[in-house]
């Protein structure tokens, strides 16, 4: 898990070095296409990352036989008895 946190911290430098580099004289799509390109380095390897250290803990549980996978991922995405995104906020 080291490996990909570090991988994602190398991508961010890499963005901030890109972006930092890009000239401010550069007509306003090249700076668009600058930024999003420098975001995608950066989101990219961390969604990526997210996702492993997600699916480690979830695998975790499961190893322990504490609950079921499909159970573990069901629990901690759905939403309580009785709320719904229809139901206003209690006052």
């Amino acid at each position: 898990m080291k490996f990909l946190w570090g991988v994602t911290l190398v991508m961010a430098v890499i963005a901030t070095l890109f972006l930092f580099f890009t000239p401010i004289t550069s007509p306003a799509p090249q700076l668009g296409a600058a930024g999003a390109y420098a975001c995608a380095l950066v989101v990219i390897p961390y969604v990526f990352t997210r996702a492993c250290q997600e699916f480690g803990v979830v695998r975790a549980k499961t190893l322990a036989g504490s609950v079921p996978m499909v159970a573990t991922i069901d629990a901690e995405h759905t939403m309580p008895v009785g709320k719904s995104l229809k139901t206003p906020p209690a006052a």
